[in-house]
């Protein structure tokens, strides 16, 4: 079964943010707009009382051009002070603060506009100028002020309905644009690459952009399974072409060793060179079968070791015997890996394999295997010893021996189809490679 990668953090889902930036816009705008109003409906008050005491203003100058003295103003918040000792303490000293101050609030909630005016009599000799100011007390006649609760409380009420029509318009929207992503994010994460995406657009389709976002995944899509199926079949077609010239090289070196009178050297040689060819015929096998098997679908199965280890030495007999191999085995019957018998056979085959090939000749090889009988938490362990003073470099399988490495190459692809991982240790002269689950050989 194929192995997918663990969930991540998936951050905050595009329908809560777009209701919170919704949310937090209308607030913001309505914050705004509660401060302009009331703003404004002061600065309209405001102008209105200073309209309505120039126009006293007036009056006052008028009556006073014809008599020379100060009339009474015709309403009676508006006073007329000729000192400034006259007006209320509390505008005496704002003035000495701000002489051009002309509003003032005052204390038990009162609130004054003062307005400086001149005035000339010109009845005397020389003309008579006097200077006075206008003062009113407009505590009584403000309408805004004595609401500004009322006034506030209606804002916020308009304010939050606001906010709450523009949640369900940004959950109506959120939703609308949502469920299509999610809709294909489902349909991609369920497919794989061995076959196109049969991406449903009609979701997106009332968004040019999402339209356009799942014909371009279905166009990836091709391209890769096209790519896949392109790279199987060179592999497969590869492994056919080659695997006539080593089954003749394989023969022919068997026909030269079966002479009489060989040389030592010549016989040494040749047993070289048919250990090479049975690796590469080998390697050939591994990448076939795993041609065939990523042809489909990987379905879920297991494979028990024991028949799978079996069946490999019956057909290796004659390497073990070249390379007087001394396999050491502690299988357990029930003991099975989680995939097929294919993938099972590449692994064996190439950690075996690779065992007899760099381990020291007629030195034992340890496999071991001990499992539950349900697959999931079985480990195969391989170990041989390699001659003294070998040290084996694990830090890339592209090393040196191209043999070793391609063979490590084959069992890390196919182990990472299945969650599994390759593990490759040394300690002194005993090398170890185990292959287990991948969340278990991370918490080792």
């Amino acid at each position: 079964m194929m192995a997918r990668p663990r969930p991540r953090n998936r951050g905050v889902p595009l329908r809560r943010s777009l209701m919170l930036a919704f949310a937090v816009f209308t607030l913001v705008v309505s914050a705004m707009f509660g401060l302009l109003a009331m703003a404004f409906v002061y600065t309209v008050e405001d102008r209105f009382l200073e309209a309505m005491l120039r126009d006293e203003a007036k009056l006052l100058q008028a009556k006073y051009s014809e008599s020379g003295r100060w009339a009474v103003p015709q309403r009676a918040f508006v006073s007329v002070h000729e000192r400034v000792e006259t007006l209320p303490v509390e505008i005496r000293q704002a003035l000495i603060e701000a002489p051009n101050r002309r509003e003032f609030s005052g204390e038990a909630g009162r609130h004054y506009h003062l307005l400086a005016i001149r005035a000339q009599f010109d009845e005397v000799n020389p003309p008579q100028t006097s200077r006075a100011w206008l003062l009113a007390e407009v505590s009584g006649e403000l309408v805004v002020r004595p609401r500004r609760e009322k006034l506030l409380r209606w804002l916020a009420g308009w304010g939050l309905g606001a906010t709450l029509v523009s949640l369900a318009l940004a959950g109506w929207l959120a939703r609308r644009v949502s469920e299509p992503i999610a809709a294909l994010a489902k349909q991609i994460s369920n497919a794989t690459p061995e076959r196109p995406i049969a991406l449903d657009a009609s979701g997106a389709k009332r968004s040019a952009e999402l339209a356009a976002l799942a014909d371009a995944f279905s166009a990836l899509s091709e391209r890769t399974r096209a790519f896949i199926e392109r790279e199987q079949r060179f592999t497969r077609d590869a492994s056919h072409e080659l695997r006539t010239p080593l089954t003749v090289l394989g023969l022919t070196i068997e026909r030269l060793q079966a002479e009489p009178h060989l040389d030592t050297s010549v016989a040494n040689a040749l047993a070289s060179m048919r250990a090479s060819v049975h690796a590469m015929e080998q390697s050939v096998s591994s990448l076939l079968v795993l041609a065939r098997e990523n042809e489909g679908s990987l379905q879920p199965s297991t494979t028990l070791i024991l028949p799978a280890l079996e069946a490999w030495i019956v057909a290796n007999e004659n390497w073990l015997t070249l390379r007087s191999a001394d396999l050491q085995l502690d299988v357990d019957a029930n003991a099975m890996l989680p995939m097929s018998a294919a993938a099972v056979h590449v692994i064996l085959a190439n950690l075996v394999g690779n065992a007899l090939h760099h381990g020291k000749r007629g030195a034992p090889i340890w496999i071991r295997a001990n499992g539950d009988g349900l697959g999931q938490e079985c480990a195969l362990v391989i170990e041989n010893e390699t001659e003294p003073g070998t040290a084996m470099n694990f830090d890339s399988v592209n090393s040196a021996d191209a043999a070793r490495g391609f063979g490590l190459t084959i069992v890390r692809r196919t182990l990472e189809t299945y969650g599994y991982e390759l593990r490759l240790s040394q300690s002194g002269a005993r090398v170890s490679a185990e292959v287990a689950p991948r969340d278990r050989a991370s918490r080792s």
